[in-house]
């Protein structure tokens, strides 16, 4: 998965922040993209956990690791990704997307549980871009439009959420069950990147079923951005392709 001219576009399903320090599947996906892809000249990766009202950037030039998580183990909230940003992207960001610059969010775990594992010696220049929750559909298609020219310049996006995300509906039992909804879901949703039709999509994110497969679409929109990055020419590539305690799905893909 080299890439010559332009950077890829990767949406990650980044589950539980546990993820951050365990040896499975996943992570060893995370771990194997950051070996082969081109090393980036800088990053930016939109994480589910950062939903603001207006959009916003990341300005500091260190970004403190944040821990917008409870009642896990003590030993992960001492742990310090030390990411660090560059203020020619920031700026280049801020210029393209209108975003505000914000000097006090830094690296959730959405963010910084991937990096980990895909650049552990935090030695790419990273920044975060929130989740705007009144944003459209349309000013989510015109975000990705804006940012596609970094790739030309060897900024690789990424996106961090579910496909599916309730965890209200989750099988915590352990039966290895996968409900029936979340398939279909994850399927309608695959179908809509393939044809790109926006109204298809905003009538299933109005639909029970989106209620059904997601608390709220916070987890859902950093896979719909990255799929709005898609150029004539280019495909999309799944890996990961499982759906984990009966209905998180952890499906990711990239786009070249």
């Amino acid at each position: 998965m080299k890439s010559q001219n332009v950077m890829p576009v990767v949406f990650l399903g980044h589950g539980s922040p546990l993820s951050a320090f365990e040896n499975n599947i996943f992570t060893q996906s995370w771990q194997e993209l950051g070996k082969n892809l081109e090393t980036p000249k800088g990053i930016i990766i939109l994480s589910a956990h950062w939903y603001t009202d207006d959009l916003r950037v990341t300005a500091s030039k260190d970004l403190k690791t944040i821990y917008d998580f409870y009642g896990f183990p003590d030993f992960m909230y001492e742990y310090d990704y030390q990411g660090k940003s560059d203020e020619e992207l920031i700026q280049k960001v801020a210029t393209l997307t209108g975003a505000k610059k914000d000097y006090e969010w830094g690296l959730d775990h959405g963010a910084w549980c991937l990096l980990k594992h895909m650049y552990p010696k935090s030695n790419v220049p990273v920044v975060q871009v929130s989740i705007s929750k009144n944003m459209s559909i349309g000013d989510y298609r015109t975000l990705a439009m804006n940012l596609s020219k970094l790739r030309k310049e060897g900024v690789l996006i990424i996106g961090s959420g579910n496909i599916t995300h309730n965890l209200r509906n989750l099988d915590r039992s352990n039966s290895g069950i996968v409900f029936d909804w979340a398939i279909n879901y994850e399927n309608k949703i695959k179908a809509i990147f393939d044809s790109g039709d926006d109204n298809v999509l905003q009538e299933l994110l109005q639909s029970e079923e989106t209620k059904v497969a997601h608390s709220g679409i916070d987890h859902l929109i950093p896979a719909l951005i990255c799929s709005f990055f898609r150029e004539d020419g280019e495909n999309y590539y799944y890996f990961n392709e499982s759906i984990v305690m009966g209905s998180l799905s952890m499906t990711s893909f990239y786009l070249k």
